[in-house]
């Protein structure tokens, strides 16, 4: 079974990080991808958000496991801090931009997102860092908005 991982990184003014695949639909998502074989959740969110952004990120904590609803697999859902690294300015072939958006910006944008990142991003939104990791199938929190 493969195994996702998503990283929602905030700046300063709680922005959350974005990245717009070159690729397919071109649609808007969380920096993240599978997990490679032997690596663990947290060091294969690091990889990707500095592959996908150029950024670096510390205090990774789990937000929760999501089963997929229509391909098998899972995404695990993380949060993080930016610890350093710029910002890519330049696309090459998987992301075409990088970018921070509220979530009210999300909520406007959904139609740019892939369905199954804004349902992640719901997730995070609903879920507060105070509480137990969320296990659910990929589904939309029971929220009405972000």
């Amino acid at each position: 079974m493969q195994t996702g991982v998503f990283v929602v990184i905030k700046d300063h003014v709680e922005k959350i990080c974005c990245v717009r695949h070159a690729y397919g639909m071109g649609k808007w998502g969380l920096p993240g991808g599978a997990k490679e074989k032997g690596e663990c959740v947290v060091i294969a969110g690091k990889r990707e958000v500095r592959e996908e952004t150029g950024l670096s990120i510390v205090d990774v904590t789990l937000v929760g496991t999501f089963m997929l609803t229509k391909t098998p697999g899972r995404v695990v859902l993380c949060r993080a801090r930016i610890a350093g690294g710029m910002v890519r300015t330049e696309a090459d072939e998987e992301i075409a931009e990088c970018a921070f958006f509220s979530p009210e910006e999300i909520q406007e944008m959904e139609e740019f997102f892939y369905p199954a990142q804004f349902k992640l991003i719901q997730w995070e939104v609903f879920h507060t860092p105070d509480t137990e990791p969320i296990i659910s199938p990929l589904i939309s929190p029971a929220v009405e908005a972000l």
